[in-house]
């Protein structure tokens, strides 16, 4: 059963240093009206640091030897996702609709669909990692990591953390350590199984959707 949490991340408090357009203040008011009776936990930069050092380990140690910012973030998020259980959510992605867990009981991992219709640039997207991504009536993607959520002890997440943690993965954060790479991570692994609930792209992740929107509006810094 994944547990009834919302995760969400930023810098500082003041979701309007997100985005000038207030895409993250949009984002955590949907998640506040649609899912009034969930926990919500809000990470600042702060926060982070302080849940890292008191991992310490190989936590701390993966931590602070990955080469970018953004990777990092990844990092934080599968942990986080493995220990508490819940959703995680970028602030900039939009709800529209509950979503009962109760409904999805009978999965211990739920994720949707990143749309990767256009044409890959090879010169980002190594043929190595292309070849995994999917297709279906909907087209082509990969297992996004931009909103996920799992039980509590996760070992699908768990297994990503450590795989992001290699410090051989330098490089692109989509591949080593986003999207492509929770995807390949899950095919290589076999994790796609009947445990594992994706909903469509009319459902979630394009504009179009109706439970909720991937805004595209990625602060990397």
């Amino acid at each position: 059963m994944i547990p009834k949490i919302i995760h969400q991340t930023w810098k500082t408090s003041d979701l309007l240093t997100y985005n000038e357009r207030g895409i993250g203040v949009q984002s955590q008011e949907s998640f506040k009206k649609f899912f009034p009776n969930y926990e919500y936990k809000f990470w600042t930069d702060a926060d982070i640091a302080k849940y890292i050092e008191g991992k310490g380990g190989w936590v701390k140690d993966a931590f602070d030897s990955i080469d970018a910012n953004i990777k990092r973030m990844d990092f934080f998020r599968y942990l986080i996702i493995e220990e508490f259980g819940g959703i995680y959510a970028d602030v900039y992605f939009v709800m529209s609709k509950t979503i009962d867990l109760d409904e999805y009981s009978n999965f211990d991992f739920i994720g949707y669909k990143a749309c990767r219709d256009h044409r890959p640039n090879k010169s980002h997207y190594p043929i190595e990692d292309i070849k995994y991504r999917r297709s279906d009536k909907e087209g082509y993607w990969v297992l996004g990591n931009a909103f996920f959520g799992a039980e509590k002890n996760s070992s699908k997440l768990k297994k990503m953390a450590i795989e992001v943690a290699d410090p051989n993965n330098k490089g692109n954060p989509l591949i080593f350590s986003g999207p492509e790479k929770l995807n390949k991570g899950f095919v290589q692994n076999e994790f796609c199984d009947l445990k594992t609930f994706v909903f469509s792209k009319d459902e979630v992740g394009l504009p179009r959707s109706k439970i909720g929107t991937h805004k595209k509006c990625g602060n990397w810094g």
